[in-house]
């Protein structure tokens, strides 16, 4: 009949109706989930473009920092030379010491190579007016023969600064009490004690001792040890001579030789440590902050004869001992290095044992 096909059309047109709206809204849930996800790309990339941002301004601070002090560092060693070379009433021209009965005459500017060292302060005119005796000559109680062969790789090293002139321990004692750093000692030979990882484990950082003995004289040169990820800024090795127990919480005791950043796998640190007859020192290594460097929890199975490494404390925080909290364990427990120390040995030291 006429009246219900009217109501049949008129519902098949609220249908139509409701159909069209609703796939209306299906497109725009769709779009609105492909917004969503843009926007979620969107900040992922944010995200990293931030923390990638962060890290580039950690390393230019430590790359400033570093510039700083090799700044300060040089500006020091201005300040040195200006202060050597001021005139007053006092020759600058060559100098002449009496050691131990036998003179040596020599420019100022060959004893003074090495701004920093004990011999460059000594021949400075604030020390030398008071020192001078007779015939004008400054008095060293040494041996004469020893000094003579610094003097000789002074000289050497003034015409050619990468010279590799050799000297006899005896010497080469002498050079580093008077802070002259020779490259090579006659009758010594190179070592490399190895310390494998036993009972693997990652701290943040790791101080220990190593001791030489008896009749024994060296000179540690490097240091290599592993992390398992890069350090970007904060890593740091220290040393000291003598033991380490007393002095984890105490970083004015120990000198930094090493600042910087560290690569994932293996680094090797320049050490520059001269051992006699049974002496100790200690050696610091700091992670900067992060829970990456590879030590043992047990010691080794065979010990290298040549240098003794002694057991050591790991450290959660730099310089802050004893540990709390959750690290309070290190406290009571010793961690032991894994790496490479390379020792140069010195024969015919003269000792007799």
């Amino acid at each position: 009949s006429t009246p219900g096909l009217n109501r049949y059309c008129s519902l098949l047109h609220c249908f139509l109706t409701m159909s069209h709206a609703l796939q209306g809204a299906a497109e725009a849930f769709v779009n609105m989930k492909e917004s969503v996800a843009a926007e979620e790309c969107r900040c992922d990339a944010l995200r990293r473009a931030s923390a990638d941002v962060c890290a580039k301004l950690e390393t230019a601070r430590c790359q400033l920092k570093n510039v700083e002090n090799e700044l300060m560092q040089k500006q020091q060693c201005l300040e040195e030379a200006n202060r050597v070379m001021q005139v007053g009433n006092f020759d600058v021209g060559t100098i002449t010491f009496d050691v131990g009965g036998r003179f040596f005459k020599m420019h100022r500017s060959t004893l003074t190579q090495f701004p920093n060292s004990l011999l460059a302060t000594m021949t400075s005119p604030r020390w030398t007016e008071g020192l001078k005796g007779q015939h004008c000559a400054i008095f060293l109680d040494m041996e004469p023969d020893h000094f003579a062969e610094i003097v000789s790789f002074l000289r050497e090293r003034r015409i050619n600064e990468r010279t590799m002139a050799c000297v006899s321990f005896q010497a080469f004692v002498l050079a580093t009490y008077l802070g002259v750093p020779v490259p090579r000692v006659r009758n010594s030979k190179q070592h490399v004690v190895r310390m494998p990882r036993h009972e693997e484990k990652e701290g943040y950082g790791l101080a220990f001792s190593i001791t030489l003995p008896p009749c024994s004289s060296a000179r540690v040169t490097s240091l290599s040890f592993c992390l398992t990820e890069a350090v970007a800024c904060g890593g740091a090795v220290y040393v000291k001579p003598g033991g380490y127990e007393q002095f984890l919480n105490n970083e004015s005791t120990w000198t930094c030789v090493w600042q910087g950043p560290f690569e994932a796998g293996l680094n090797r640190v320049p050490l520059d440590i001269v051992m006699l007859d049974c002496q100790e020192h200690s050696i610091y290594i700091w992670a900067g902050g992060l829970q990456v460097l590879e030590y043992s929890c047990a010691p080794s199975l065979s010990q290298d004869n040549v240098i003794m490494i002694g057991a050591g404390r790991g450290c959660d925080s730099h310089f802050h001992w004893p540990p709390c909290g959750a690290s309070a364990h290190l406290g009571a427990q010793h961690r032991w290095f894994a790496g490479d120390v390379e020792v140069t040995l010195f024969e015919d030291t003269g000792c007799v044992c």
